[in-house]
């Protein structure tokens, strides 16, 4: 599951003649300073007119929030869950998070290395056995190397997993179904020389805390991750369980100007790569946690958002399992999420206070909603 990153093309339109980044730090507004009414009435406007337009467009299909500090600001959803059945999108509404979900593997992570039972250097031989790895591989790799996308190791999601009976396989509940999408991987470089986003790196990632935690990761995640954030929302959920609220994503294919279900493009249960389900709600619960120290300690935080790349990641950098940004609010930091027919984004700024979701089960189009909030917040709250 590949992340979507802002064109900086696209930012600069909105912006006008404003640039992100060229604000002095002493500008950056403190994250614990109130919103004059005046500022959040403005801000309010100005993200409900954007999000009017582009549902009344169909242009977006989903739920968003902005809130700073515990206090929301904007909240709203349009557009349909199932198109099929009529089923209207809501704020309650569970749409799959795709890459999303690869924080919530690194916290996890994070929270073992705090319990004394892994370290960031650990060569990944040392979990990871044969059976998902070559050994000679899995020594030259380091847990550190799998969070930053800087061990090498590739996608998953490739012809071999989209011709095989994959379906059957990965709605199991233990991870040992991809084995075979794992074992013949090799690195694309020596590790730690270079950055590659890599899904089978995050894989293995869960693999570990499996070895590490004697928990299906799947029950790690809910019981440490979301249970002890408050995302009751939120799960690993199997499609065809019949959970209710889940959100069928769409694709639009413009020769035929149809739509198409992407029932039979993504996979059935998520994992530790993403496709996890959440809603907005869910997600500034993650992000309001974080911020508390309930799923991490601030020593540990402050590692995971720092980047570990040397600069090298696409579009800006990347720390331990999360996304980095810099603008004129500040660091931003988060993760993005893209595959047929979903669109997500967590976006926590750490010097303004602010927090932004945009979950969609339409794919994110040429200007994604989630840049054009960000273009809203910098021309309104960063004055």
């Amino acid at each position: 599951m590949r992340p979507y990153h802002v064109l900086p093309a696209i930012l600069s339109l909105l912006l006008s003649s404003q640039v992100a980044g060229q604000t002095t730090a002493s500008a950056i507004p403190e994250k614990n300073t109130a919103l004059s009414p005046a500022m959040e009435a403005a801000l309010r406007d100005k993200l409900q007119t954007l999000f009017r337009t582009v549902c009344s467009k169909d242009e977006f299909s989903g739920a968003y929030l902005v809130a700073k500090g515990d206090s929301i600001i904007s909240e709203a959803a349009c557009g349909e869950a199932s198109k099929r059945y009529r089923v209207a999108n809501t704020l309650s509404t569970r749409f799959n998070v795709a890459s999303v979900g690869k924080m919530f593997t690194a916290v996890g992570i994070g929270q073992l290395a705090e319990a004394g039972r892994l370290s960031y250097a650990d060569p990944i031989s040392k979990y990871v056995d044969a059976s998902w790895l070559s050994p000679e591989v899995a020594k030259k790799i380091t847990i550190g190397q799998l969070l930053s996308h800087t061990s090498g190791l590739g996608d998953i999601f490739n012809d071999k997993f989209f011709n095989s009976p994959y379906r059957q396989l990965v709605s199991l509940q233990n991870l040992d179904g991809y084995k075979a999408f794992t074992r013949d991987a090799r690195p694309e470089f020596t590790p730690g020389s270079n950055y590659l986003y890599s899904n089978i790196g995050m894989l293995l990632l869960g693999v570990i805390i499996e070895k590490v935690s004697g928990k299906y990761y799947d029950d790690y995640v809910r019981q440490h991750v979301f249970h002890a954030a408050g995302m009751l929302s939120t799960d690993t959920y199997v499609r065809d369980e019949g959970t209710e609220n889940l959100a069928t994503g769409y694709l639009s294919l413009p020769a035929s100007k149809t739509i198409k279900e992407n029932t039979l493009l993504i996979p059935v249960r998520g994992g530790p790569y993403g496709a996890a389900y959440s809603t907005v709600h869910d997600l500034q619960r993650f992000a309001n946690a974080l911020r508390a120290d309930k799923l991490l300690k601030p020593v540990t935080r402050q590692l995971f958002w720092q980047d570990h790349t040397g600069g090298r990641a696409d579009k800006g950098s990347y720390g331990y399992g999360f996304e980095l940004s810099s603008g004129k609010l500040g660091q931003v930091v988060g993760h993005s999420g893209q595959f047929p027919g979903i669109y997500s984004k967590l976006e926590m700024y750490r010097d303004a206070g602010y927090t932004v979701v945009v979950l969609s089960n339409y794919e994110p189009g040429v200007l994604p909603l989630a840049g054009r909030i960000a273009a809203v917040l910098e021309i309104v709250a960063g004055q």
